[in-house]
């Protein structure tokens, strides 16, 4: 299979999109990238993708594959290991995969107004989230309520210092 894994183990090569094997399109892994927020919404659109890659709806060439992964390797540079990790650019690429998944018109927009939501409620947890380990840990009591239909959500948040135990 001529995988590479690095020389502490610390990433998986050559995955185009992070996902299939350049060579053996046939092999395909979710799950692998590096410092994602919210794991499930990047399990699904790598699904998506999966799915439509081996149906042949996402159709890409071994040349087009391998030139991914060597664009990924010069953008990483000298730092092998941060070849599958994504941070701040995670939201983007579960929309990247969605659409290259073959999801469009509105149900796409549907997909991308919920992923907006999902977007806005990790980013209000991060806000309450203190900035040492010490301190007042009850963001983690906060209790969501999402009304996908309307695209709005609420929160319910204990007083500080409220005991998270």
């Amino acid at each position: 299979l001529r995988l590479d894994y690095g020389p502490h183990k610390r990433y998986v090569e050559p995955l185009f999109h992070h996902i299939v094997h350049a060579r053996r399109p046939s092999l395909c892994f979710i799950g692998i990238p590096l410092a994602v927020p919210c794991p499930v919404p990047l399990f699904e659109a790598q699904a998506r993708f999966v799915a439509s890659h081996l149906c042949g709806v996402a159709t890409s060439t071994v040349a087009s594959r391998e030139a991914w992964v060597e664009a990924r390797r010069a953008e990483v540079a000298d730092r092998p290991q941060d070849l599958h990790f994504l941070s701040g650019n995670s939201w983007e690429y579960m929309r990247e995969m969605t659409k290259l998944s073959g999801m469009a018109g509105p149900e796409y927009e549907a997909y991308d107004r919920r992923l907006a939501i999902v977007t806005q409620v990790y980013e209000d947890r991060c806000r309450r989230r203190p900035a040492m380990p010490w301190d007042d840990d009850t963001y983690r009591k906060c209790q969501y309520s999402v009304d996908w239909e309307a695209g709005t959500w609420t929160v319910a948040a204990p007083e500080p210092g409220a005991s998270a135990l």
